[in-house]
C-alpha cells in the first residue's frame, strides 16, 4: 500500500465523483481509476460502488477505512513536519487544536497574526476541538499543539510536554431578563434551582466535572442538567432562547451581548487551567516561537 493510492482514496471519497477527484489531484481520471482498483486489489475488499462511469459511493469496507486513512495521512504528514524541522530549523505546517474558549482569546487571536508575521512562509492550521477531542489527537501524533484543559491521562505522560499558560476564569450566563440577571448578591447555592445546559462528559470531562464539584461544595446541589450541547456557543444560543442556564469561559463575555447576561459570583470565583500540550520530541522552531508569542499576549 502506498501514500499516494491512501490520498487518491481520500479525495475520491470526499468528491464520490473521479473527474473532480482527478481534477482535484492534479491527474487524469485514468490513472486515479488505476490506483483505486490496485488498493481495492490489496485490500481484497471494494471500498467503493461504482454506479456508472464517473459517480461512485462507499461501500461500507469503503466507510469503515476512510477515517483510518485520513489518521493515516495526518500521522505522514505529522512526520514530515518533524523531518523538516530537524533538517531545516522550520517546516512549512503547524496545526494546533483548541478548544473554542481558547480560539476566542484575543491573546490567541493576535497570536495569529504575529506567527503570520514572524513566519510568513508556515502554514498555521487552527483545529476547533474538545478536550476530549485533543486528547485522542495528541497522543496519536496527529498534530503539532493542544491548547487545552488537560486530562489525568496527558498530565502523567512523560512522552508530552504539558506547560500551564493561564487561569481560565469562568462566567455563569443567563437569559438578560432572568431574575437572577440583577441580584446583587450572586452566591453558588443561588443556581440550586436553575437548569443547566453543559457539555457532556465525554465531551470535556475536566470542565464538567470541576463544575459540579463546586457546585456542591460551594452550592450544597447537583446541576440539573436540562440539555447537553456539543460545544459552549450552542450552549450560549440555548440560553438566549431562554432553555436554561450556562456556564462558560469568561472569553465568551459580550457575545450575545443584547441578550444574555455574564455574572461571577459574589463568594467564588471559578477558574479552570489552560495548557498547550505538544510531543517532547517536538522541537521544531515554530512549536516554540508560537508559544514563546502566546506566553507574551497572554501576560500583556
Amino acid at each position: 500500500m502506498e501514500i499516494t493510492q491512501i490520498r487518491y482514496f481520500i479525495e475520491l471519497a470526499r468528491e464520490l465523483h473521479f473527474a473532480r477527484a482527478a481534477a482535484g489531484i492534479g491527474i487524469t481520471q485514468p490513472p486515479l481509476s488505476r490506483s483505486i482498483q490496485s488498493l481495492e486489489k490489496e485490500l481484497g475488499v471494494p471500498l467503493f460502488s461504482r454506479s456508472n462511469k464517473w459517480r461512485v459511493s462507499l461501500t461500507a469496507a469503503g466507510k469503515a477505512f476512510l477515517p483510518e486513512a485520513e489518521r493515516l495521512l495526518r500521522q505522514l504528514r505529522y512526520a514530515e513536519n518533524l523531518a523538516k524541522a530537524a533538517g531545516e530549523g522550520e517546516y512549512g505546517r503547524l496545526t494546533i487544536g483548541a478548544i473554542s474558549s481558547m480560539i476566542g482569546n484575543p491573546a490567541f487571536i493576535d497570536t495569529l497574526g504575529d506567527m503570520q508575521k514572524h513566519f510568513p512562509k508556515v502554514t498555521v492550521e487552527v483545529i476547533d476541538s474538545t478536550s476530549a477531542g485533543l486528547t485522542g489527537q495528541i497522543r496519536e501524533r496527529t498534530m503539532d499543539l493542544a491548547l487545552m484543559r488537560l486530562s489525568e491521562e496527558l498530565s502523567g505522560n512523560d512522552e508530552l510536554v504539558c506547560e500551564k499558560l493561564y487561569d481560565d476564569d469562568l462566567a455563569v450566563v443567563l437569559p438578560r431578563k432572568h431574575r437572577l440577571a440583577k441580584k446583587a448578591s450572586f452566591p453558588v447555592s443561588a443556581l440550586a434551582d436553575e437548569r443547566f445546559i453543559l457539555v457532556p462528559a465525554k465531551a470535556s470531562a475536566v470542565f464538567r466535572n470541576y463544575i459540579f464539584r463546586f457546585c456542591e461544595i460551594r452550592g450544597g446541589f447537583t446541576p440539573n442538567v436540562s440539555k447537553e450541547i456539543s460545544n459552549s456557543y450552542t450552549a450560549l444560543r440555548l440560553t438566549a432562547a431562554g432553555l436554561g442556564i450556562t456556564i462558560v469561559s469568561a472569553a465568551y463575555k459580550g457575545m450575545f451581548g443584547t441578550r444574555l447576561c455574564y455574572r461571577r459570583f459574589s463568594d467564588f470565583q471559578p477558574r479552570l487551567p489552560m495548557y498547550a500540550v505538544h510531543a517532547a520530541e517536538n522541537l521544531s522552531p515554530s512549536v516554540s516561537f508560537f508559544l514563546k508569542l502566546l506566553k507574551k499576549r497572554i501576560a500583556d
